[in-house]
């Protein structure tokens, strides 16, 4: 969570584009699992393993096979963990507090405490 704003989307975009290739190159190597693809060249998977990942679903390209629905239904199943995780990871680096932020009592309880001897509050 320490990592510059530039170098957290890089990592983000490296993670993404590694995916797609790995999944379109599972797609490339089996027996015609996706339909309508037109020259069945690795391009043409790594497009459909795109619109797969990120869950679009252009609906042109869809599995044919068993080999093909596997490969798509892990392949969401990481889109959607991958998504979640994002939308996490993002909140965190959002919300974690400023270090110059000082923590103010919020309470009657936590005044309480702060109490002198006589009674008065400490400010």
């Amino acid at each position: 969570m320490t990592a510059s704003w530039p170098s957290f989307i890089a990592g983000a975009a490296f993670i993404f584009i590694a995916f797609n290739a790995a999944f379109a190159t599972l797609y490339w190597i089996g027996n015609d699992p996706i339909s309508n693809v037109p020259h069945k060249a690795y391009i043409d998977y790594l497009y459909f393993s795109i619109e797969t990942l990120s869950t679009a679903g252009y609906g042109d390209m869809h599995p044919q096979t068993n080999y093909g629905h596997f490969i798509a239904a892990v392949e969401l199943f990481t889109g959607i963990f991958s998504m979640s995780l994002m939308t996490g990871l993002i909140f965190a680096r959002f919300s974690r507090p400023s270090p110059s932020a000082v923590r103010q009592p919020c309470c009657y309880h936590q005044l309480r405490g702060q109490a002198d001897a006589d009674g008065a509050l400490r400010q």
